[in-house]
């Protein structure tokens, strides 16, 4: 072949080439067309693309392939072997210094794995009691007080604690983390606890030594003793019959009592007030205005004795509290008193001179055209020697 043919060959060749880059250019694959995961690749899983699709390499012997859009919510995080679509973990997170309310404000669906350690100083925006299950001590109960609603433990903590509503709690008492109103009547008392919220007086009470100058009304959610003075040793109230066995009964009364020589009100356990009231014992515990003194005290009435029997250390002077308790434990009584209905105080304690049949309510004006009245708020009485109050939550 002399030069000139090829040199004219060469320039075929040329012009080949040159054909082939322009149709490369315009789109035209002169060996045909194929996807991306097609069989035309070996290191790939054949598949045809969907929105929001990824293409990764997966399988223990990896090969392309495209990985399918996760559901809302749900982002794109790695499993230590693949890359997955998932919640986020608080343990992915809480290394970062992000506050978890800045992640998830009040929705707390996609959180877990939060602890004690946790939580103090992290977590703000917690509200549910299950998030605050693991908290057990101080440093955990002072963060973000506001938020928690939670108040810090105050010193002998195994012991009390302050609820969200600033009240004493008992340990133990009520399970933890209740809380209760004093003056909140339980949602279901029992038959002999009363109200006092009826248009008359409940037919379990009975009159016992009624009439002189005392009235008795019931309304406004108070039972009003109103006594304008016997001028005499004489006690008047009400009684209902008593079950047998340890009990708990209490009772808050307001009385307005002026200077007077003698007038009080309160509880009162009654020997056998149904068949022999006229010389029935009777245990009253009271609070009293005896010659201008406001005090509290514990009177035997030994068959209905019309002055009784007090001995000084069942007399408390200088204060009349509004709750008054007295519970059995076997043949032991217990007479408390309070001025809040949460802290107690035990005034005294005997062993019991008679079985008491009834219970109830009692009130004494020895003085001469004097008013007395008392407001009773709510009587309670439970089947056990409680310490918690109330009796009938």
């Amino acid at each position: 072949m002399n030069v000139v043919d090829k040199i004219k060959e060469l320039m075929t060749q040329i012009k080949s080439l040159w054909g082939a880059i322009t149709d490369l250019q315009d789109g035209v694959d002169i060996a045909g067309s194929h996807d991306l995961l097609s069989s035309t690749h070996p290191d790939t899983t054949v598949g045809s693309p969907v929105r929001g699709d990824l293409v990764t390499g997966q399988n223990v012997s990896p090969v392309w392939k495209k990985k399918a859009l996760g559901t809302t919510g749900k982002v794109v995080q790695s499993d230590g072997s693949d890359v997955i679509y998932d919640d986020v973990a608080w343990a992915n997170v809480k290394k970062v210094g992000s506050s978890i309310a800045d992640l998830a404000t009040h929705s707390h669906a996609v959180l877990s794995g939060i602890g004690e350690d946790d939580h103090h100083n992290k977590v703000h925006a917690l509200d549910s009691t299950t998030e605050h299950s693991a908290l057990s001590n101080n440093t955990d109960h002072n963060v973000s007080i506001t938020k928690h609603g939670l108040c810090p433990l105050l010193p002998n903590d195994d012991t009390k604690f302050l609820s969200g509503k600033g009240t004493w709690l008992p340990g133990g008492g009520g399970g933890a983390g209740a809380t209760f109103d004093p003056d909140e009547f339980p949602a279901s008392p029992t038959s002999q606890s009363d109200h006092f919220d009826d248009a008359s007086i409940d037919v379990k009470w009975v009159a016992w030594q009624a009439g002189g100058n005392l009235t008795v009304a019931e309304s406004n959610h108070h039972l009003v003793y109103t006594n304008t003075g016997d001028n005499a040793y004489t006690w008047r109230g009400h009684f209902q019959a008593l079950p047998a066995g340890d009990f708990t009964i209490e009772v808050k009364v307001n009385p307005i009592f002026p200077f007077a020589n003698y007038l009080s009100v309160g509880l009162a356990l009654y020997q056998d007030a149904t068949n022999n009231p006229n010389t029935t014992d009777v245990f009253a515990y009271t609070c009293e205005m005896a010659l201008g003194t406001p005090q509290t005290r514990v009177t035997y009435l030994n068959a209905y004795n019309s002055w009784g029997y007090s001995p000084s250390d069942m007399v408390h002077s200088n204060y009349c509290p509004s709750y008054l308790r007295i519970r059995r434990s076997g043949t032991t009584l217990y007479f408390d008193h309070s001025t809040n209905g949460i802290q107690w105080l035990q005034q005294y304690t005997v062993a019991q001179p008679f079985a008491a049949a009834e219970m109830g309510l009692i009130m004494w004006n020895y003085a001469n055209a004097v008013t007395g009245i008392a407001l009773f708020d709510w009587f309670y009485y439970l089947g056990s020697n409680s310490l918690i109050s109330p009796v009938g939550a």
